[in-house]
């Protein structure tokens, strides 16, 4: 069991550092956005949550805290901060619970982990073009 657990760690620690030399300019940034909250493909359908989820995630890459460190700034690991960021802390959604105990639950099992794993996904999927 232990072994599982170092290598599951060891392969999170390449992960997050390969991150940090994968290279994204806004352009590339705006385009994982796309990729990972896109608008629907119902041309009559209302389009501002997504867009104000790609705003907030935008926001957490350029000014979000740590986002101007050397190795997060304009990199893959900015991103991924970005998303979390936006999972752990900002994204709320209606129920009788507190936002803060939704977004937990939601960062675990939820569409927040969802969110979480297909950013990891596109991710991989960039560095893999390198």
């Amino acid at each position: 069991m232990l072994g599982l657990a170092r290598e599951e760690f060891e392969n999170c620690t390449a992960f997050q550092r390969a991150l940090t030399k994968l290279e994204m300019p806004y352009k590339r940034f705006n385009a994982f956005l796309e990729n990972l909250i896109p608008d629907s493909e119902d041309p009559e359908a209302n389009n501002t949550r997504a867009e104000n989820a790609r705003d907030a995630i935008r926001v957490l890459y350029q000014q979000g805290d740590g986002a101007e460190i050397t190795g997060v700034k304009g990199s893959g690991w900015g991103a991924y901060c970005a998303v979390i960021g936006y999972v752990n802390y900002q994204r709320t959604k209606s129920r009788e619970d507190t936002a803060q105990e939704r977004r937990f639950e939601t960062s675990l099992t939820g569409t927040g982990n969802n969110l979480v794993q297909k950013a990891t996904t596109l991710l991989n999927a960039y560095m893999e073009e390198e």
